[in-house]
């Protein structure tokens, strides 16, 4: 059996600010997360549970170096803090392979808010920059 494994540095986390014309990578990017949920609801009867699914939900988690100075292929922590303070609709997306057949081993896409930005400081250390993203309609998941 051939084992295929990833890289996390082979997977970039990436935002579109222009309705996808550009994606940009995540400045200093140093963890991203996903998480996908589902609400339910569950009920009892003589037959056994049941369970009924509402609609799926997508978020993302990432954390990344403060850097004043990213390259223009790069979205800075300032610009994050741009998006989160006006409420800005972006597009965010993270394939592998990002070239060639693009996500064709991993490939999630979609509209996203960013509903949560912090700046964490601490002596000796690097100033950096977590967050969470809300994805917001439809999760596309096929490249």
């Amino acid at each position: 059996m051939a084992v295929t494994t990833l890289q996390g540095s082979s997977v970039p986390f990436t935002i579109s600010t222009d309705a996808g014309t550009t994606y940009k990578t995540l400045v200093c990017n140093k963890t991203w997360g996903f998480t996908g949920d589902t609400q339910f609801t569950e009920e009892e009867s003589d037959c056994g549970t049941h369970i009924a699914l509402g609609a799926a939900k997508g978020s993302f988690d990432f954390e990344g170096i403060y850097n004043t100075t990213p390259e223009s292929t790069e979205v800075s922590g300032e610009t994050l803090l741009g998006l989160w303070l006006n409420k800005t609709s972006f597009l965010i997306k993270v394939q592998y392979p990002t070239s060639g057949s693009p996500g064709g081993d991993m490939y999630i896409q979609g509209s996203a808010y960013l509903t949560n930005f912090k700046v964490n400081k601490q002596t000796a250390n690097l100033i950096s920059f977590t967050g969470t993203v809300k994805m917001d309609g439809t999760i596309d998941i096929t490249a």
